[in-house]
């Protein structure tokens, strides 16, 4: 049985997604999303449309079809607490 692409999987969604619609598709919540375009590493191009921000269909199913992780140059390590070491 083949299976079957993104792009035929979602057929029912118009051409620009709003934020939500792109969290219910990849199961990420829309505050991943907005964290990310926030901090300028959201892995799909958007559009914004007056005041809202849209993601295009295309590039959002090309990215699940690719894996759907961001890339690790766009992966920034939180500043933080190092981890003690185990001496035992």
């Amino acid at each position: 049985m083949q299976q079957k692409s993104m792009f035929e999987l979602l057929g029912n969604y118009p051409p620009l997604l709003s934020l939500a619609q792109a969290s219910e598709i990849t199961g990420l919540s829309q505050k991943t999303w907005r964290n990310w375009l926030t901090a300028g590493q959201c892995p799909v191009p958007t559009v914004r449309v007056g005041r809202a921000i849209r993601l295009k269909l295309h590039d959002l199913a090309e990215w699940i079809d690719c894996g759907g992780s961001v890339l690790p140059e766009q992966q920034k390590r939180r500043p933080g607490r190092p981890k003690k070491s185990s001496k035992a």
